[in-house]
């Protein structure tokens, strides 16, 4: 019994020794990144280990208060509230079970010790090299499928990521990977290749929301921020335009992505030749139809900017029909009121 006690009781102290390491929560909040693209297990797994470790911290520090991070915390403890006033209360706490990370991951930001901006900048390099190697998977992976099939589609949108992880997910955070790199004022080799990988990971998932603030971002960057000569901020503004016409207009499925957009926008029921077929057609819902329609056939397919504009009108005639502005139905109770 002496020896496990005194087993355990090194295990405790060389768990101890490496909290009192700075880099040891670099590596840990560069896992929790990293596994954002994965499977929720991995999430599940990065962020309880951070957790962990980092009250493991706790007699050594003091909290420090932070408001940013009280913002999460707060909009916890209003979803844990809700479960007095929810329309039902098992789907409440049920979903209330999957939003724990907004309580105690900045609860254990409040306790980690102080981090300089160079260990930030490490953590996100961790990640933005991650990203580059998720991306280089799916290029691999798509290349397989494509030599099996002969569908160039699989390079492309929800094809290249599957839909489950979602092109526009990815997307956002493959964004962040970009604009590390961008940022970067030396790059090397490993950098400059990294940083391509993630320009045709953007544009291959073809996001026209996410491409167009991309596009917007790195000329502001360019022009307001980067500590280059003008001569060459000039260039590269002229090479990011002239990269991202070139994709609009001579890469067929990043053109159909825009062109379905506002091609479909302010006209009513024009064919989906993308997800239906001669026999079966599907038709795209115009913005006009997304606000007034009272009824909407299985065949009809909702843009995103008429999703949204139907979104906003089911949130309009709800908050009309119900008193629920400062409440709402509860933590994810509202599904049924939506579908009637």
């Amino acid at each position: 019994m002496a020896n496990i006690y005194n087993y355990l009781q090194n295990v405790w102290l060389k768990i101890s020794s490496l909290t009192k390491q700075p880099s040891l929560f670099i590596y840990l909040l560069a896992a929790v990144l990293v596994a954002i693209p994965l499977k929720y297990i991995f999430g599940s797994i990065s962020s309880i280990l951070f957790v962990i470790v980092t009250f493991c911290y706790i007699p050594r520090t003091k909290p420090t208060f932070s408001k940013p991070l009280m913002l999460p915390i707060a909009f916890f403890v209003l979803m844990v509230l809700s479960l007095f006033w929810t329309r039902d209360f098992t789907l409440s706490s049920n979903a209330l079970q999957k939003e724990l990370s907004f309580f105690f991951i900045p609860l254990a930001f409040l306790f980690l010790p102080k981090l300089t901006k160079q260990d930030f900048r490490k953590t996100f390099r961790i990640f933005s090299f991650g990203m580059a190697i998720f991306a280089l998977f799916y290029f691999i992976n798509a290349t397989i499928r494509f030599f099996e099939t002969g569908d160039k589609s699989v390079f492309f949108y929800h094809e290249l990521v599957t839909i489950d992880l979602n092109a526009i997910y990815v997307s956002v955070f493959a964004s962040f990977a970009l604009f590390y790199f961008i940022t970067t004022e030396c790059k090397f080799l490993i950098e400059k290749i990294a940083l391509v990988i993630l320009i045709i990971l953007v544009f291959l998932l073809s996001s026209k929301s996410i491409i167009t603030i991309d596009f917007l971002l790195v000329i502001c960057y360019y022009s307001f921020f980067a500590k280059i000569q003008n001569g060459v901020k000039s260039t590269t503004i002229i090479a990011v335009f002239s990269f991202l016409l070139f994709s609009i207009l001579f890469v067929k499925e990043v053109k159909q992505r825009f062109l379905l957009e506002y091609q479909t926008a302010f006209v009513d029921n024009t064919v989906n030749g993308s997800i239906g077929n001669v026999n079966e057609k599907v038709y795209n819902v115009s913005l006009k139809q997304a606000w007034n329609n009272e009824v909407f056939q299985p065949n009809h397919f909702f843009p995103g900017t008429a999703l949204r504009v139907y979104q906003t009108r089911i949130f309009k005639e709800m908050l009309q029909e119900q008193n629920i502005f400062f409440t709402g139905f509860g933590l994810n109770a509202s599904q049924e009121k939506i579908k009637e």
